[in-house]
Formats: structure tokens, sequence, C-alpha cells
């Protein structure tokens, strides 16, 4: 398959994993991520057919490039019965990772077949989308693309997967550790369930995003102040430190626009979300949680299985609406830590 990519052999002989696919059932708009295995899984025993080989370019993706590479993923989206319930996406949904990170296409001819993206961050590379056009899947097209953005660069490099098997056994052989299991959670307001706690958690906006860099790099793993500014300017986003028992017991972000969207819709998005001491994630969890729906009539919220935050956002009224398995090298605290969702974690 490899034989059938052009360009300089250097791009698709490296063997590392790319990121992961993630859906969302109704009614929740759908969530991104990566897919080097769109459509439908081949029933057991068969490999599924075998698609022509298309002889492909790896290039870094251009500005012209956007509304495409949108396309694609909104196509997949499609295939994989996943309603988008807010019409097609902005031609600006991979842009921020056009600016910030490496974005790569799979080109045949004059029509992008499939592309792939990894975003660097301190000695985290991350890879964050990957998706193969249906008809140029079994070609060796999503292989060549995961080689090309995931190189042999001495970082920490991870990853969430679908719960596609074919793609955890790619990333597996491929020598990324399948580590654990990560929950995308949503809520509508009509569903919350209880009251406040008496004595819970105080929140106050933290004004600039610039006040919360350093607990999100310590916390979170990596520095990005990029994408905190992303959050805040792009997603409409507001930091926010949350106080209990007259300390300061951790951060937050609630975004009031998705990735692809180009403007506010019926769903926010709690994350990044970390604490000083971890026995204070659940109550600050489902207090950013009520801050949210007070905003917007749903919310959703991603939480790695170990966080204690789980359960009872769970008891709130939260109903899971995907499974991904996290794969590769740890770097974030995961008992204290809840990540931005699985485009940038």
């Amino acid at each position: 398959d490899r034989d059938r990519v052009a360009g300089d052999a250097r791009r698709v002989r490296r063997r590392h994993a790319p990121g992961g696919a993630r859906g969302r059932s109704e009614p929740r708009a759908p969530a991104r991520g990566a897919c080097d295995h769109p459509g439908p899984a081949p029933r057991r025993g068969s490999r599924g057919p075998r698609a022509e080989a298309p002889l492909v370019a790896l290039r870094r993706a251009r500005e012209g490039d956007l509304p495409e590479l949108a396309d694609i993923w909104f196509r997949h989206e499609i295939e994989e019965g996943f309603m988008p319930s807010a019409g097609p996406p902005s031609p600006d949904t991979y842009r921020h990772h056009l600016d910030h990170g490496e974005l790569w296409v799979a080109q045949n001819a004059d029509r992008i077949v499939g592309f792939a993206c990894s975003d660097v961050r301190g000695q985290v590379r991350y890879l964050s989308d990957l998706f193969v056009r249906s008809d140029a899947q079994h070609a060796g097209v999503g292989r060549a693309l995961l080689e090309q953005a995931m190189p042999a660069d001495g970082r920490l490099h991870a990853t969430l997967s679908s719960k596609d098997p074919r793609a955890q056994a790619l990333y597996a052989r491929a020598g990324m550790t399948p580590r654990w299991p990560h929950f995308a959670l949503s809520l509508e307001r009509d569903h919350l369930r209880g009251d406040a706690p008496a004595g819970g958690v105080a929140i106050v906006e933290a004004g600039d995003v610039e006040a919360i860099e350093d607990i999100d790099a310590e916390i979170g793993g990596r520095p990005r102040p990029q994408d905190l500014r992303y959050f805040a300017d792009r997603l409409s986003g507001t930091a926010l430190w949350f106080e209990r028992a007259g300390r300061r017991a951790g951060y937050g972000m609630v975004t009031l626009v998705r990735p692809w969207m180009a403007a506010a819709g019926d769903e926010a998005h709690v994350g990044p979300l970390a604490v000083f001491d971890g026995a204070d994630g659940p109550a600050c969890a489902t207090a950013a949680v009520r801050w949210a729906l007070e905003r917007a009539p749903s919310v959703a919220i991603d939480l790695p299985a170990m966080h204690p935050a789980l359960r009872p956002l769970l008891d709130a009224g939260c109903r899971i609406t995907y499974v991904e398995l996290f794969m590769g090298d740890e770097f974030a605290d995961t008992r204290r830590y809840l990540p931005s969702g699985s485009d940038l974690f």
C-alpha cells in the first residue's frame, strides 16, 4: 500500500498510531475526532472489500482546503448514522489546526481523499483528527497519513480511539498501549436532577484566560495558551475559578460554540476543568454543569473513567452518549483533570 503513496518515502515509513473516532448518539450534535476506518464494520471473519489503491500525494493543508476538510468530516458523520443537528459545518472547523497544528492532506489528482492532524504542545504530540473518504479506504491512505502526522520525534504520543476494533488493533500494533475508557456525557436542562448542594462550590469568572494558563499546564500536562485563547475567542468560552470553603479549589472553562459551528447553538461544553485536590472534582464538575445549563438548554462534558465525578454526574441526570479509548502515553493527571474534548483533549 505504501508504494502507492507518492512523494518522499520518509513521509510514510514511520508507524505511529493516530487518533480515534468519536460519534454522538442523538440528539447531541456530532463530535469531532479521528477515524481512519469510517463506514460500516465488516462482518465477523471478513476483512471487507478492498479498494483499488489510489495514487496519492501527502502535503500540508492550505487555507483553500478547509471547506473540503469540513465536508469530509461531515459526510463521515452522515455515513456513520450521526445526524448533525446544526447542518453543514463551518468552513473554519479546522482553522485552528491549520494555524496551530500539523494538518496534512492526502490528494489524488485534484481531489482530497483524506486528512490528519496532530497538535504539538510541549512534549506531547496528540493526534486529534484522521479521516479517509469511504471510497479510498483499505488502500493504505489512512496508514500513510497517520505515519506522517505522528513522526518518531521523541515526544509523548497519545490519542482517543473510537470503539471500532479495527482502529484499536491498528493503534495497538503501532505501539500505542490501551489505557482507559473515556466517557462523553450529555445533559438537557429539563433532565437535571437534584438541587445544588448546600455549602457547595462558588463560581467566579476568571477574566482573561491567561489567569488559568499555569494550572492548566500543570494538571493538564502540557502548556497550551493558544488553545485556551481559541476556546475563549472562537468558541465563546468563559474561564472560571471554583471556590469552596473559603479557598480556591480549581478552574474550568465553559464554551457556547462547538468547533464545527459558526455561532452558538443549543449545547454548551464544560472543559477543560481541573482541581487542586481530587476530592473537589465531583462538586466542581457538577457546579460547572449547572452554571452552563443557565446559559444553554443542554451541556456536554467528557471525562476519563477513573475521574471521581463520573457517578455524581450520572446521578445528576447525565447520560453516556459515547465511550472512547485513550491509547498511548499518559500526560495529564486524569483524577483531577477533565479534558476540553476529544479534539484537543
